[in-house]
């Protein structure tokens, strides 16, 4: 759901407040998803009850005024236990808007609906099925899938990163949202997009063989360079700083590729000092390690490019 809306999402809760998952737009509209699952999905007997339960709910989040789409997600590949909902939600996955049901399983809504008076704005119900269920190899495939695909639409280049990286990573970002009683607190876009720029700044083997320093230097460097990297989260406007700067830098300059980078990074590096915590670190080491941001984040900055217009950072 993230990855289908990432291009319109603000901030993203897991268990907020009102439903399983809702998903904050720009336009300060919302997403309100109802997730049911089962073990067993094909021999559910509880389905019909799931999602009659599901209905209750979404019909009080669109009570708060906000709700741009109200979503049924199940793993469950025949969520209505009939042969028009086989036909429908037959694939890995499928979504399937209230408008787009066939005639039977829109009455049936209906009928549920009328034996919950439920007054249900029907236009905003989308019904969403996707394969999730086996061990675990086979159970998170189509969600590994959709990485995949988010990754490769990234274009990121010789320094790719991993699926099972940003699987996991997202993973973990949102078993700990979920677990937060605190339904303010949310995974914002930028969150969920900033491992791949930091991880594509990260140091690598040309970077350690362009530093005349000793091992145990190069160690220190690798420590600090990491934690700044880190600790700057979500920090695109760091990133944005940055590269406007080497704009301007290079303008009308007739050096190109690394020279110019180089240059900007050793001319510019004391800009930077206030951005990071360097308390106890000598500055010989800053020094390098601020010009290892730069250089890296300049690197990416057709990554970064493409981010900002699809993503709308």
């Amino acid at each position: 759901m993230m990855l289908a809306n990432l291009n319109r999402a603000r901030v993203i809760r897991i268990e907020g407040k009102t439903e399983d998952i809702e998903i904050t737009l720009t336009n300060g509209k919302k997403i309100f998803a109802q997730a049911k699952s089962a073990d067993k999905p094909d021999i559910d007997k509880n389905r019909i009850t799931k999602f009659k339960k599901s209905l209750q709910t979404l019909c009080k989040a669109n009570c708060s005024g906000a709700a741009e789409a109200l979503v049924f997600i199940t793993n469950n590949p025949n969520p209505f236990n009939s042969w028009e909902s086989i036909q429908l939600f037959s694939g890995d996955e499928s979504i399937v808007p209230y408008n787009d049901l066939t005639q039977e399983l829109q009455d049936k809504i209906r009928e549920f609906c009328d034996e919950l008076k439920l007054d249900f704005p029907y236009e905003k119900l989308k019904i969403w099925t996707f394969f999730f269920r086996g061990s675990d190899e086979n159970r998170y495939r189509v969600v590994r899938r959709m990485v995949r695909d988010f990754i490769d639409s990234l274009e990121l280049g010789y320094r790719g990163i991993s699926v099972e990286r940003l699987y996991n990573r997202w993973r973990q970002d949102f078993v700990l949202n979920a677990s937060t009683t605190k339904t303010s607190v949310t995974i914002t876009k930028k969150g969920v997009l900033w491992p791949v720029i930091a991880w594509k700044c990260e140091l690598n083997r040309e970077d350690g063989e362009c530093i005349n320093m000793d091992e145990g230097a190069f160690e220190e460097i690798s420590r600090v360079y990491k934690k700044i990297i880190d600790d700057k989260s979500e920090d695109f406007g760091f990133v944005n700083r940055v590269l406007a700067a080497f704009k301007d830098y290079r303008h009308g300059k007739l050096i190109s590729g690394t020279d110019d980078v180089n240059s900007f990074a050793n001319a510019r590096w004391r800009d930077y000092l206030f951005e990071f915590d360097f308390n106890g670190v000598e500055e010989a080491i800053q020094k390098v390690v601020i010009m290892l941001a730069l250089s890296n984040i300049i690197r990416t900055r057709y990554i970064v490019n493409r981010m900002k217009e699809r993503f709308a950072i």
